[in-house]
C-alpha cells in the first residue's frame, strides 16, 4: 500500500520569460523550465506525463501569443484530444488563453 506522500503528484512546467517557440503541425510541446515535479510523473526530455497510478487529475493549458498569426494548443491521452484552446491576435494585441481538464 501506498504511502500519502508516495500518492502525491503534481507539476508545473512552462517556457522561461521572453522565450520564442516556433511549431508547426501536431507536436509535444517540452518546457525548458520545470519548477515542481512532485512524484516524478512528467518527463523533461520528452514533455510527457505519466500517470503513477491511477486517479483523478486536473491539467491546466495557460498561452499567451503575439502577434501576427494564432496558436492553438491541446492536451491528449495516449494521442486523442481531451482539451483544446487558442489564442490569435491582429498586428496590434496580444491575445492570451486558458483550458483545464479533469
Amino acid at each position: 500500500r501506498l504511502t500519502k506522500q508516495e500518492k502525491e503528484v503534481g507539476f508545473n512546467a512552462r517556457f522561461s520569460s521572453g522565450t520564442t517557440v516556433t511549431v508547426s503541425g501536431t507536436q509535444t510541446l517540452v518546457f525548458d523550465r520545470v519548477d515542481v515535479n512532485i512524484g516524478r510523473a512528467y518527463d523533461a526530455v520528452t514533455g510527457m506525463f505519466t500517470a503513477p497510478f491511477s486517479g483523478l487529475y486536473q491539467f491546466s493549458i495557460h498561452i499567451s501569443h503575439t502577434p501576427p498569426g494564432r496558436i492553438h494548443v491541446g492536451i491528449a491521452v495516449n494521442g486523442k484530444s481531451i482539451a483544446e484552446t487558442e489564442a490569435s491576435g491582429d498586428d496590434r494585441y496580444q491575445d492570451r488563453a486558458s483550458n483545464s481538464v479533469t
